[in-house]
């Protein structure tokens, strides 16, 4: 549940309140993040600036690497093997992700008979 603030927001408050925000996220969240995304932007009257990249690999497309190579972000999303990662390299404060969901996932072999 979500619960209104009903602490008053002071005037410095609102003035530090950035205008725009940078988000790089992974698909694996994209589907969510495009439904909630027009409704934050008219809460808040924050902008936000969309990237995105795999979670986790080297090549250029990954978020880890957009990051290291001058890429700016104020919020990443991504998978929590992804965000370990960027916590080891310095690019993500450590202490400051929280977990957006969990999926249970499982896979396994159907058992097959060989017919001859």
């Amino acid at each position: 549940m979500i619960k209104q603030a009903t602490t008053p927001v002071s005037d410095s408050a609102i003035a530090a309140t950035p205008k725009t925000i940078k988000v790089i996220i992974s698909g694996g969240f994209s589907a969510v993040y495009r439904d909630v995304l027009p409704d934050f932007e008219r809460s808040t009257g924050i902008k936000v600036e969309t990237g995105s990249g795999a979670s986790e690999g080297t090549g250029p497309k990954t978020i880890r690497y957009q990051l290291a190579n001058g890429t700016k972000a104020d919020v990443v999303i991504l998978s929590r093997e992804g965000l370990q990662n960027l916590i080891k390299d310095g690019r993500i404060r450590a202490g400051s992700e929280a977990g957006l969901a969990t999926a249970p996932l499982a896979a396994a072999l159907a058992q097959t008979r060989h017919r001859h």
